[in-house]
């Protein structure tokens, strides 16, 4: 540092002191950084709601279950492998259904013989859902519905 300097740099050759390259900062207008602001909340939930619809477009399948996708009632589209598949979001619904072996318990039974003697009967049913839109069809796609019902032996193989 020459004796000319101080804490401020050196003098310039019109004889004022530079603050050694920093430059003074420039705010913006009055009104500007609002509109940005505006923009980048708009922007921000725009990209909330793309990704909250890209989220429910996607249908995973288990080795274990069918998929169907139903568009207003209407079966569009079964899902038979595991993998992943797509739907419509918010148009479009999903309904899983179990490939596996079911179990329905029959409640226990008194059954009388023709010999006149009392026997007591347990019970059961195994079945498993071989064709899932007939089984939506007939019993609306619930496992409860078709033990309840009773149709289980008559759509569903055994």
């Amino acid at each position: 540092m020459s004796a000319k300097d101080n804490i401020y740099g050196s003098p310039g050759s019109n004889g004022e002191y530079s603050s050694g390259g920093v430059h003074e900062v420039k705010k913006p207008p009055a009104g500007k950084g609002f509109k940005g602001m505006r923009f980048a909340v708009a922007l921000a939930v725009l990209l909330a709601a793309a990704a909250i619809a890209a989220s429910g477009s996607f249908v995973v399948t288990k080795p274990n279950e069918y998929k169907v996708i139903q568009q207003f009632g209407r079966i569009v589209n079964i899902t038979y492998q595991p993998g992943l598949s797509f739907k419509l979001p918010f148009v479009q619904t999903v309904r899983s259904i179990p490939k596996d072996i079911l179990l329905y318990d029959l409640p226990i039974s008194d059954v009388i013989t023709m010999d006149k003697k009392n026997m007591v009967t347990d019970s059961f049913v195994l079945w498993r859902v071989t064709d899932p839109q007939m089984f939506i069809q007939a019993v609306e796609g619930s496992v409860t519905s078709a033990r309840r019902r009773g149709l289980a032996q008559r759509y569903i193989t055994q």
